[in-house]
């Protein structure tokens, strides 16, 4: 009501001995709820390297405890979906021949490469630059592996609506979007209903900026389908949540989240605790147009290129992120700059280009 803190959905912790007793608390609050990080956190499975996102077993143990966790909480009625992941990843490892960490020639990706197209992959210590079939076939594979995680969440979805088909299946995707070596495109959470992610948080390249340029690169190609965000982490001033909040807002926010040190229990304990009140109320007052308002697409778009991000991998195999430049720092200053001259840049990928989504 008028008194409340203005939330409705509460990502916690719902499993085993406490789902009932959390899941009837959050009820009386008025509030729904997700189980958070159901199978884990932190990249691989477990925190353990070896997990990787392209090992079978991984995926589908993954599942496995998103389906639990729907069973679990299948008596609860305030329970809105499973929220699987925070920043999962695909894996590194040292490399037997070369002797360096690399996210390169992962022995389960390698299999999965081999069981599809009945070769060995490449080897990324004999890609010769110069050759342009040694690159045609790193190209091929570096494309290919991008499609691990998004198998893993369709599965976990699946998983999930076998239990119950209301429930929303989420997981954390955002932050990531230029991390081409771990997996991450436009189609990470492609066959998930919601994008739920957080930044590049302001501590970043871009201060106040970082975490709307994530948000925005991060929902790349997919826009049709509610985006919610949280921008920024712990002990930050009430004002600059407000602005990273309204940042967001305005290049179409459908979702505002809150930092975990903000505590429903104990409201004036955190530093941001004004702005997190103002603009949850604010964001009530506008109600169901976070469902029905769509993204402004601008008239200039600004392309991130995934052929620049692998052509410069062959070049350079330690290249991983920055795609000779490309994603911290040209494509931020271009975004930067759109943002000084007040012209929209809309994010766009060359997949835009090729099926005429630009036109």
């Amino acid at each position: 009501g008028e008194d409340g803190l203005g939330f409705n959905l509460i990502y916690g912790d719902y499993r085993y001995g406490r789902h009932i007793q959390n899941a009837e608390a959050t009820l009386r609050g008025g509030a729904d709820f997700m189980q958070c990080c159901t199978m884990s956190g932190g990249h691989q499975m477990d925190l353990r390297g070896e997990c990787d996102w392209s090992d079978p077993y991984v995926i589908r143990g993954g599942t496995a405890r998103a389906a639990q966790q729907a069973f679990i909480n299948r008596t609860a009625p305030n329970c809105l979906g499973v929220h699987f992941y925070d920043e999962p990843g695909l894996t590194w490892w040292t490399h037997p021949k070369t002797g360096k960490g690399t996210p390169h020639n992962i022995p389960s990706q390698d299999r999965s490469f081999k069981s599809a197209f009945g070769e060995d992959p490449l080897q990324y210590g004999d890609l010769k630059p110069d050759n342009s079939a040694d690159v045609a076939r790193w190209v091929q594979w570096g494309r290919w592996k991008l499609s691990f995680m998004d198998a893993a969440w369709k599965d976990a979805r699946f998983g999930v609506e076998q239990v119950n088909r209301e429930l929303v299946s989420v997981t954390q995707s955002q932050y990531g979007f230029m991390a081409y070596a771990d997996g991450y495109y436009f189609n990470v959470v492609r066959s998930l209903p919601a994008i739920s992610g957080h930044g590049g948080y302001d501590d970043g390249a871009a201060s106040y900026f970082w975490p709307s340029y994530h948000f925005e690169f991060g929902r790349m190609r997919d826009m049709n389908k509610p985006a919610w965000y949280l921008p920024m982490w712990y002990g930050m001033p009430g004002d600059l949540f407000r602005l990273e909040q309204y940042l967001s807002f305005m290049v179409g926010l459908q979702g505002m989240a809150k930092p975990p040190d903000h505590q429903v229990h104990n409201p004036d304990a955190t530093s941001s605790a004004d702005g997190i009140l103002e603009s949850n109320k604010l964001m009530a007052r506008l109600g169901t147009i976070f469902n029905t308002m769509p993204v402004s697409r601008g008239d200039v778009g600004l392309l991130y290129s995934l052929s620049q991000n692998l052509g410069a991998q062959v070049k350079n195999m330690d290249d991983n992120y920055e795609g000779g430049g490309h994603t911290r720092a040209k494509l931020l200053q271009a975004y930067l700059a759109g943002k000084m001259i007040h012209i929209p840049f809309l994010p766009v990928v060359e997949e835009d280009i090729l099926d005429g989504t630009v036109a």
